[in-house]
């Protein structure tokens, strides 16, 4: 939903018509004068407000039958000029029987951009938002927590000749030590393999000045490689921290001979197989699902593997099968996705593990 000039000014020229008609040729200049001078966009024209809304509830056999949350978010941007634009994005979330009521937004985001601050071309970006570095493995934004307050921190991104530069500087929480992060982003093509993205990246905490410790999780040096070979989609992704390290690696392959099925229209299989030492830090990663429905962030297990496959059981439906195991224990995951009537998203996801602990999420959701 964008708020523009057009309503006001479609406005002012009805109200402005019977005057002007009534006035002699001088002030029918003057009228129009007033009347253009009112159509001119200030520095608040362009706000657009934008959000979404979400319902939830998951069974879980050994724990109850209703568990149920909500959650609507609302953003603006303003567009201030051709250059700056700052946002601010809301949120107002409640589990149902917690007694709390309704809740006042609380502000999740709120950063001001500008492009070509200092003519070279990059763009900054200083306030408090979600962040990702690189996968996401170690730090990274997930989406399925209610509220989120983001990081506070300055970017800077560039294209930098195509290798995509992103630096940012996170204010340190509760006593803890500034971040730094760095990135790169670089697309080739390689002849006999097609088009593969390489992301190096490194973060390290601040050890005072420009000085930035090393060793264990103070640093992280890391790498993100993704592509298609032979058929195959590949997923690599290594990172160390002084003596620790982690490393994965997925493959993804579209089956046609699925679509043979009936009522399957086409598919895919997946592989994934993750390690990491028992010291690596990867506790600001993306956790839900990244491992399966388990709640376990992918790199917080030390062995983690999956095989999963992908199909479209009816237009308009998708979904996966996976088996993943966890650090010796074991779970079937499925999920079926679906947009219903107005746009409104579905998700249904079914975990079954070696503790009989089964438990069924049921999500539904609408951007606007």
């Amino acid at each position: 939903m964008k708020l523009s000039m057009l309503t006001l000014a479609v406005s002012a020229i009805a109200l402005s018509t019977q005057g002007v008609a009534q006035q002699s040729n001088d002030g029918l200049e003057r009228a129009l004068a007033d009347l253009n001078s009112g159509l001119v966009a200030d520095s608040h024209a362009g706000v657009s407000i934008s959000g979404d809304a979400r319902i939830r509830n998951n069974w879980t056999e050994d724990a109850g039958r209703k568990d149920i949350d909500t959650r609507i978010r609302l953003n603006f941007t303003a567009n201030v000029n051709e250059s700056v634009s700052a946002y601010i994005g809301t949120v107002s979330a409640s589990e149902w029987g917690d007694g709390n009521g309704a809740g006042a937004g609380d502000v999740e985001q709120a950063y001001l951009s500008v492009n070509s601050l200092f003519g070279d071309g990059g763009a900054w970006t200083i306030g408090q938002k979600h962040t990702t570095v690189a996968s996401g493995r170690v730090i990274g934004y997930d989406d399925w927590q209610n509220n989120d307050g983001g990081v506070q921190g300055i970017w800077y991104a560039h294209d930098a000749g195509g290798s995509n530069l992103s630096i940012g500087v996170h204010e340190g929480q509760s006593g803890a030590s500034d971040l730094l992060t760095v990135e790169f982003d670089w697309g080739l093509n390689i002849p006999g393999m097609g088009d593969v993205t390489i992301a190096p990246y490194y973060m390290a905490d601040r050890d005072g000045g420009l000085q930035f410790g090393a060793g264990g999780s103070n640093t992280t040096l890391g790498a993100e490689f993704t592509g298609d070979f032979l058929g195959f989609g590949f997923d690599a992704d290594m990172a160390k921290q002084g003596d620790e390290d982690a490393t994965a690696f997925g493959l993804s392959l579209n089956i046609d001979a699925l679509g043979a099925i009936p009522g399957v229209s086409g598919g895919a299989v997946d592989f994934m197989r993750s390690t990491a030492s028992g010291g690596f830090d990867a506790t600001d990663a993306v956790s839900w699902g990244a491992a399966g429905l388990n709640d376990s962030a992918l790199w917080s297990n030390a062995e983690t593997t999956q095989f999963g496959v992908s199909f479209s059981p009816a237009e308009g439906w998708s979904g996966r099968l996976a088996r993943v195991e966890n650090d010796g224990g074991n779970e079937w995951d499925i999920t079926m996705n679906h947009t219903f009537g107005g746009g409104v998203a579905g998700w249904f996801g079914y975990q079954s593990n070696d503790d009989a602990a089964n438990t069924l999420w049921m999500t539904l959701g609408v951007d606007f």
